[in-house]
This record gives C-alpha cells, sequence and structure tokens, in this order.
C-alpha cells in the first residue's frame, strides 16, 4: 500500500483540479469571489444572531464598529481558506511538475488553512478548531469502519454522551474547575445558575447537621432538602426546570427550522404556505423538547437526590446528574453534538493539566490543530468524498459555487481509493483548449485520459 502512496500523476492543474477553467489565475479568483459572497452570507447569519444577544451592551458607535471589523474579519478567515487551497493546489504542481498523494490536498490545505487561521481573531481559534476536530474525527470513524479497523460500538455516541456530561456536570458544580465558557453558559441556560458551584455556596450556605436529619427521600417529595440551594420544594424545583426546558426545545427546533429554510423562501416566496406548515408542526420539535426537558429536570432532581440521601454537597453529585441527563438522547439522537461534547471535554481536561502542570504547553497548538484538521477534510473532500459529513460537504460545495464536485477524482484511481465513487456519471467538459506547449510538457494529455 505505501507504494501505492508513492505514484506520481503526471497531469496538469486543469486535468484534475481546476477542470472548468485552464488558467490557474483565473480559477483562483473565481474561487476568491464565489468564497467571499458565501462567507458574507454565513456570517451575517452569525453576526446579526451576535448582535441580537449582545444589543444591550452596542451602545455606542465604537463597539458597533468593532463587531463590523470582526465580521469582515472571519468573512476573510473563510475565504482565504477556500481561495488558498485552490492557489495552494496549483502551487505545489507548478513548483514540483507532478502531483503526488500528499499535494493532491492535503498539503495545499494546511497551508490555506495557516493563512486562514492567522486571520481570524484569537478569541474564536479554538472554537474553530474544535469544530474541524469534530468533523474530522466523524470522517475518519466512518473511513476506519468501513475499512474494517474498527468495528461500530452499539449506542457508541450515547456512551460518549453520558461520560461527557458527566465530566461537565462534575466541573460545573465545582468551585475550583469549571468547564469552557460556552458549555459554563449553555448548562446555566438550562439547569440554572443555582446548580453552579460558587453560586450554589454564596447563595445557600449548608448545614451539616440540619443535612444529617434529612437524609431520606421524603425530604426531596415533600420539601426542600436544607442541604439544596433551592426555595422551594425540590419536585417543584425539578418539574418547572423540565417544563421550561420542553418548551425552550420546542421553539428552538422551530426557529432553526425555519432558520435553514430561509433561502428556499427567499428564492420562492410562494413556497411559504406549503413549507410552514412543515416548518411549525414535527415531530422533530417534540423530540428535542422532551430530551431538552429531560435533561433540565432529571439533572436538577437527581441533585436533589443526591445532597438529601449522602447529607451533603458535592460536585460528585453533578456527574452523575450528568450522566442520567444525557440519557435523554435516547429520545432525540444527536451523535454530532455527542462528539462535539466530548471534543470540548478533552479541550477542558487539557486546559486543566496545563494549568496543573501535568500537561506541557505547546505554543500555537490551536492553530496547528485547525490546521492539520481543516487539511484532513479537505484531502477527504477530495480522495473520500464519500466518507464526509453531508453538511460539511454542503459548506465546501457553496464557498466554491460547486466546483469542488468538478475535481476530476477519477483520475486518482492509481492511489486505489475509489475517490469517484460518488461521481460514476461526471466527467470534465473540456471545451476550452488548452494551449500546444501545454500539451508538450505533459505528455499524457487530456486526450489519453482514460474514461471511467
Amino acid at each position: 500500500m505505501p507504494s501505492v502512496y508513492s505514484k506520481l500523476l503526471h497531469y496538469s492543474c486543469y486535468e484534475i483540479g481546476h477542470t472548468w477553467e485552464p488558467s490557474c489565475r483565473s480559477s483562483s479568483l473565481y474561487i476568491f469571489a464565489s468564497a467571499f459572497i458565501a462567507s458574507c452570507q454565513i456570517y451575517a447569519v452569525v453576526y446579526a444572531v451576535t448582535a441580537a444577544l449582545q444589543y444591550k451592551s452596542l451602545n455606542n458607535k465604537k463597539k458597533i464598529l468593532r463587531l463590523f471589523i470582526n465580521y469582515l474579519r472571519s468573512v476573510l478567515f473563510l475565504t482565504t481558506n477556500a481561495f488558498g487551497h485552490n492557489a495552494a493546489f496549483c502551487a505545489f504542481r507548478h513548483l514540483l511538475g507532478h502531483i503526488s498523494y500528499p499535494t493532491v490536498s492535503f498539503l495545499p490545505g494546511i497551508l490555506a488553512s495557516l493563512a486562514a487561521i492567522l486571520i481570524e481573531r484569537p478569541s474564536r481559534r479554538s472554537l474553530l478548531a474544535i469544530y474541524v476536530t469534530n468533523v474530522a474525527s466523524e470522517c475518519a470513524y466512518n473511513i476506519a469502519v468501513e475499512s474494517g479497523m474498527v468495528r461500530p460500538v452499539r449506542h457508541g455516541s450515547l456512551i460518549m454522551f453520558c461520560a461527557a456530561l458527566a465530566v461537565l456536570g462534575a466541573s460545573y458544580r465545582s468551585n475550583q474547575y469549571q468547564p469552557p465558557p460556552l458549555l459554563a453558559s449553555i448548562l446555566r441556560f438550562f439547569v440554572g445558575n443555582r446548580e453552579k458551584g460558587n453560586n450554589r455556596v454564596a447563595q445557600a450556605p449548608v448545614d451539616e447537621p440540619a443535612c444529617d436529619r434529612h437524609r431520606s427521600w421524603s425530604a426531596v417529595l415533600s420539601g426542600r432538602s436544607p442541604c439544596c440551594p433551592h426555595p422551594d420544594s425540590c419536585v417543584r424545583y425539578s418539574a418547572t426546570a423540565g417544563a421550561v426546558g420542553a418548551v425552550k426545545g420546542v421553539l428552538a427546533s422551530m426557529v432553526l427550522r425555519l432558520l435553514v429554510s430561509v433561502p428556499a423562501l427567499i428564492r420562492r416566496p410562494d413556497f411559504l404556505p406549503r413549507l410552514l406548515p412543515r416548518i411549525l408542526v414535527s415531530s422533530s420539535h417534540l423530540r428535542l423538547g422532551a430530551f431538552i426537558g429531560w435533561f433540565c429536570g432529571s439533572f436538577r432532581l437527581v441533585s436533589c437526590v443526591c445532597r438529601s440521601l449522602r447529607g451533603s454537597d458535592s460536585a460528585s453529585h453533578g456527574a452523575a446528574a450528568g450522566a442520567i441527563a444525557a440519557l435523554g438522547m435516547v429520545v432525540y439522537p444527536a451523535p454530532s453534538f455527542a462528539l462535539y461534547s466530548a471534543w470540548k471535554t478533552v479541550e477542558m481536561l487539557c486546559s486543566m493539566g496545563v494549568s496543573a502542570g501535568v500537561v506541557p504547553a505547546i505554543p500555537g497548538a490551536t492553530e496547528l490543530l485547525y490546521c492539520i484538521m481543516t487539511a484532513y477534510l479537505l484531502h477527504v473532500s477530495a480522495v473520500h468524498q464519500h466518507y464526509m459529513k453531508p453538511s460539511y460537504w454542503a459548506l465546501l460545495m457553496k464557498l466554491t459555487d460547486n466546483r469542488i464536485g468538478e475535481f476530476n477524482r477519477h483520475l486518482l484511481h492509481p492511489y486505489g481509493q475509489d475517490s469517484g465513487r460518488n461521481f460514476q456519471h461526471f466527467w470534465p467538459d473540456y471545451k476550452r483548449q488548452v494551449p500546444h506547449a501545454l500539451l508538450a510538457k505533459y505528455p499524457l494529455g487530456i486526450a489519453s485520459i482514460p474514461r471511467p
């Protein structure tokens, strides 16, 4: 197999990469323009939501201008990543005189991702690195399963989610270690600020002797245990969170479905009468509401039970509460979210290890992780497109105006990866003539390319 990967392909950039345009310069400018337009649309939604959430703090022109500059930086970041990949592919081809397995997409992806991530704000780099790591690990797992290297684990995503939430729940309830700000805000939004470590101690000092006298289920069912930080009964405290969480889940599902449908409604406003019932009435809304309702209510209830039965309050109760609350994913399976939670947990543990001096701090680790994982995803899009997550493939298609789908993957058959599996009916239409000097330089030529 290594000998297969060492093969060199003496095709031109036009024959494999930008099959719609013979000129490297013109094709790169085309990708730049399409990526810029798509990035403006993508980040317009993101920053509009950000502005809506932070409207109270946007009280002067300076803050509004800073938000707009951040928007432009994000647009330029994504544009550079897409445009730079095409440009770097051509640069490697001209410098080396051939195309090899690493230069098909991985090495161009490294250079493009490095240039892009250095443009983006440092505060967003960790979020982007975890996102691409999440998608890349899912692709790697699919490839490993298909090749027989690993066997699927039944309910693996649920087990992973329970483990991640156990760690995050314990850290949220801890006075010393806290989860990343994003996950902490999500947990605070759903389970409440009273369950947070520092706030729990400040709002409800624990009377240990009183706790010892109420180690029974009756303390949970009939009223409030002295160990609990809430003023009302434990049942009401938990039931209220479950009901409110279910409503939040249903509304969130409706809003997300509506946002996804906005582009189609803009193109065809006459579809609104038909699409609106589908958007508002769906079983997925109820399933997401049930999942979030269970998560919110069970997290609080398990915490109350642990406090009452043990007669004390401890961060370890958050581990039990988080693991049991995560079981709600049975109703609403979300493997991607489970994987994302797992990677955020790993990030949190690494940060704790660095703070404790157990794990060495690596300069530029976040940027390096983003570059490697994004390059891997771009490589998968060229060589193993059939294993790519559909949503990420749709993003790449949007950024390149569908041109990434015109990459001639049939010419990669010497590497034995079945790269053209999803492109059996596609073959580039080389209508534009290539200069005779180019044909002389590359003896294979377009006319001699074997058809699939």
